[in-house]
């Protein structure tokens, strides 16, 4: 019955970040539903995992960038963790959680500025690894399909930050 409960509340979760089970199969960036866009984020992709919430998501509001960590379970990331994309490293420092992400997504929501050279190699590559040393290097990795697309969209938010 537990697990009916948490299946149920993972595909809520899903639809209200605008991704269905379907969609997220994929692993591809879109845009955030219109109640995420109001916090400020603007694109997303999620893994594929029906029992976990497990999300990247970016602002491109106030002439910034910011990417977003959306995740149940051990939470989002927070602190200082190393991102890598397209063979280059950065360091990315997260904030402890978001109450606003809370709010309209029902889970741990974290965010972190960053440079359009960070988001520029992220578009360029296949995938992006974030590294956390606090958690025994744990790693998790996202595809960045259909990003460099959005952020090029001269309608979109994220054209009017480059």
């Amino acid at each position: 019955m537990k697990r009916i409960a948490i299946v149920t509340c993972a595909f809520v979760i899903c639809i209200a970040i605008g991704a269905a089970p379907e969609a997220r199969a994929k692993e591809q960036w879109d845009k955030a539903q219109p109640d995420l866009q109001k916090i400020g984020v603007e694109l997303v992709v999620c893994k594929d995992y029906p029992e976990q919430l497990i999300c990247l998501g970016m602002g491109c509001a106030s002439g910034a960038f910011e990417l977003i960590s959306i995740r149940s379970a051990s939470g989002a990331f927070t602190e200082d963790v190393q991102l890598s994309a397209g063979g280059k490293t950065f360091d990315v420092r997260f904030s402890d959680h978001d109450p606003k992400i809370m709010e309209v997504v029902g889970t741990s929501g974290s965010r972190a500025k960053v440079s359009s050279d960070l988001v520029d190699a992220i578009a360029a590559s296949r995938k992006v690894t974030i590294r956390d040393p606090k958690a025994d290097g744990f790693t998790e990795s996202y595809l960045t399909k259909g990003l460099k697309a959005l952020l090029q969209d001269p309608k979109g938010s994220c054209a009017a930050v480059r």
